[in-house]
């Protein structure tokens, strides 16, 4: 039974060396600003926009959902704006089916076995996952978040995710209108 035992602890070790060298990475460089939920000051509102550029005063976006998808809104209008697609905690479901089920099994196999102390064998096995879990936990970012009042340094930093991070000419704003079929920016109150 222990000969068993070990066998099914080197196939557990395998599996786990083998499938935690995979990469996740899956931010990619992309022609279009970044998409951003922002919140409004008054209602509370929610919106998923594409960030197009941040003004002196404003923010300008594109808003998919609606018929004028160029949208502008004032700052001080903004409580919050979340950007999307920095962070993921996708790392959770590969931690627990190859790290804490085995330790669930190897656990099981040892009261099943006779060990003295199926839950010490368990407890030791689950050591492993629970400093992958604090590793991975630490090294995943934050999403980036600017909160009202908007500081320089936020405008500043918040300008790397637009897709106009310079700043918009009024020819490149008269073309982006036009091509979404619109005359003006709608202003988003």
């Amino acid at each position: 039974m222990k000969k068993m035992l070990k066998l099914h602890f080197v196939f557990i070790f395998a599996l786990l060396f083998f499938t935690a060298c995979a990469s996740q990475n899956t931010l990619s460089v992309k022609a279009t600003g970044d998409t951003a939920e922002i919140v409004m000051m008054r209602n509370n509102a929610k919106f998923i926009v594409e960030l197009l550029a941040v003004q002196d005063n404003s923010l300008l976006f594109n808003h998919s959902t609606s018929n004028e998808k160029i949208v502008s809104a004032n700052l001080d209008d903004l409580q919050r704006i979340t950007i999307k697609g920095y962070t993921n905690r996708k790392w959770i479901i590969p931690l627990v089916l190859f790290e804490v089920v085995p330790a669930v099994l190897l656990g099981v196999a040892a009261s099943q076995a006779g060990v003295d102390n199926p839950g010490g064998v368990f407890l030791i096995s689950l050591i492993p996952a629970m400093i992958n879990y604090f590793v991975f936990e630490i090294s995943t970012p934050n999403q980036p978040k600017f909160n009202n009042p908007f500081s320089t340094s936020d405008l500043r930093t918040l300008k790397k995710y637009a897709r106009f991070p310079q700043g918009l000419t009024p020819d490149q704003l008269d073309q982006l209108l036009r091509i979404n079929n619109q005359t003006r920016i709608r202003q988003l109150k």
